[in-house]
């Protein structure tokens, strides 16, 4: 897997595969909104809500109107490098280019609800 330009970064495509790949065990039990917020996404597609009621998720490109426990807010490329294995939560965090806003126990559970995405552990040319 090479590296990814502009062009290649897709919100649409990006929630989409991140919502397929939720650890429904790891998720609070009743129903978990997180919004993603990606200031450097072309208008319309800069929110995005999660609706987390296991086994069940969804995807929303609009406020699907319930109460949001936890906010992720990065670039576009930021959250990309991170589904993809080429950066983990730790370092995203540490650097300032990912953040998480709510309840403290929420924000670190976070990373524990997702798997990462199949191609995180394809080998990447040198």
């Amino acid at each position: 897997i090479g590296e990814l330009g502009d062009i290649d970064l897709d919100p649409r495509l990006l929630m989409w595969d991140i919502h397929r790949n939720i650890d429904v065990d790891a998720v609070p039990p009743g129903r978990t909104v997180m919004q993603f917020r990606f200031p450097d996404a072309p208008l319309g597609q800069r929110d995005w809500w999660l609706v987390l009621t296991p086994p069940e998720t969804d995807v929303c490109d609009f406020d699907p109107g319930f109460d949001v426990a936890v906010t992720v807010s990065s670039s576009l490329r930021t959250m990309t490098a991170v589904w993809r294995g080429d950066l983990d939560w730790p370092s995203a965090l540490r650097s300032g280019s990912l953040d998480v806003q709510g309840p403290e126990q929420m924000r670190r559970a976070v990373p524990e609800w997702f798997t990462l995405s199949p191609f995180a552990a394809v080998p990447r040319p040198a």
